[in-house]
Parts: structure tokens; C-alpha cells; sequence
């Protein structure tokens, strides 16, 4: 297992990260308990469509996204899918992880054609899952999202892996989630109990569903 595995799944690696990283750590590392939950009730199901692109759409900020996202990768990358998990939330990116190769790597820079390889590099975070870190936070996701290169990129990894998932920024701020979702073709809708409002879940599958994404189904997440 790697170091950035080890981070990942909260185990002893040394974290040497400042105190300003350290706060955009995710509040709860990966938990056997809701990973195992996960593995039941999500990542089982979601294998069994034989869909191999997700997007993870919490309803508001706080309700779990980032959360879900990274148990249901490793849920299903454990069972010998290869499984890409992409931190597609250029707002505020929900990895809480540090690139192991420099400030230029992720999904932002690359949109920003920044470097110019046919598709940004990967980090490989334990056996059949990869990931690629946001790479940064802007004001203009939305239109670097809505960009033709973005779909490809997305086309080809769908080729490339098993599975491809994705966290996302809250649905109720931006349109973010949805061009996503769009290009990956599904969908899985995130509430907390108590923080995301009905409205919230019933605006989101509405919008999801106008742009011929498939909704899969929702959490509620914080029972």
C-alpha cells in the first residue's frame, strides 16, 4: 500500500501537511462499519446495472458527498474493478488530499490547459483504484466542466476503467453536479438528515433526470 493509501484509508503514514491542509481533510476517514454498509447497499446494486460512470451529488454542502464517494471507490475497487475516483469538485474539493505530484497536477490545471498531455496523470491509491485530485478550486468549474475536452476526458477513462466516480460540489450552489452527472451518464443522490431539505432532493432528481441522467437512487445519509 502507498503512503497516499495509507492517508487515504487513515492509516500510520506521517502526515507533513501544513495546518491549512490538515482543516481540508475530509471530518471522517473511511470506516469499516460504512464501508461494509456501503459494499451492501451501494456499491452491489450500482455493480449490478453495469453502469461504469457515477456522479455522487450531495444536495447541500455537508451532506456527505465527499463521504460516500470515497467508501463506495474503495467498496468497489475491492471487489477487482478497476475503479477511477475523480474529485470533480472544482469549488471546494472534498479529497482533503495533497498531490503526490506538485501544485500543476489534477483535473483543474489540465482543464486549464495548463500541461498539455492527452489526459492528466493518475495516482495509484491501492490496488484497482486510482485517483485524480481536483487540482485546485475556481470560479469558472462550470464553464471549464461544460467544455467539449471535458466529456472526452470523461469518454476515455470510461473506456479505460471498469468504473469511474465522481464527488462533486453542492447541488443547491451550482450546476456543477449536473454537467458531471451528464457526462457520466448516472447519477446518486446525497441528503443528510436534518441539513438537506425535500426540495432539495426533489429540484436535484429534476434536473438530473431533464438532462437524460440516469438517477440511480438516493442516500440519506446521517440516520
Amino acid at each position: 500500500m502507498t503512503n497516499l493509501a495509507k492517508r487515504f484509508l487513515g492509516g500510520g503514514a506521517k502526515d507533513s501537511r501544513s495546518a491549512a491542509q490538515k482543516q481540508s481533510r475530509p471530518t471522517a476517514l473511511i470506516d469499516p462499519k460504512t464501508l461494509s454498509l456501503v459494499a451492501t447497499h451501494i456499491a452491489e446494486p450500482f455493480a449490478a446495472t453495469g453502469r461504469r460512470g457515477l456522479a455522487v451529488c450531495g444536495t447541500t454542502q455537508g451532506a456527505g458527498a465527499s463521504f460516500i464517494t470515497a467508501h463506495l471507490a474503495i467498496a468497489l475497487a475491492r471487489t477487482g474493478r478497476r475503479t477511477l475516483l475523480i474529485d470533480a469538485d472544482l469549488r471546494s474539493p472534498g479529497s482533503g488530499l495533497p498531490s503526490e505530484r506538485g501544485e500543476l497536477s489534477g483535473l483543474l490545471p489540465w482543464l486549464r490547459q495548463q500541461f498539455t498531455t492527452e489526459a492528466p496523470n493518475l495516482e495509484l491509491i491501492d490496488d484497482a483504484l486510482w485517483w485524480l485530485p481536483s487540482g485546485g478550486s475556481t470560479d469558472q468549474a462550470g464553464e471549464l466542466l461544460e467544455d467539449a475536452r471535458f466529456q472526452q476526458l470523461i469518454d476515455g477513462f470510461m473506456r479505460d476503467f471498469d468504473v469511474v466516480i465522481a464527488d462533486t460540489p453542492p447541488a443547491n450552489r451550482w450546476a456543477d453536479a449536473t454537467i458531471v452527472a451528464r457526462a457520466l451518464g448516472s447519477a446518486l443522490i446525497i441528503a443528510r438528515k436534518d441539513l438537506s431539505y425535500v426540495s432539495d432532493v426533489a429540484v436535484l432528481h429534476g434536473e438530473l433526470v431533464d438532462d437524460g441522467v440516469v438517477v440511480l437512487g438516493a442516500v440519506l445519509n446521517g440516520r
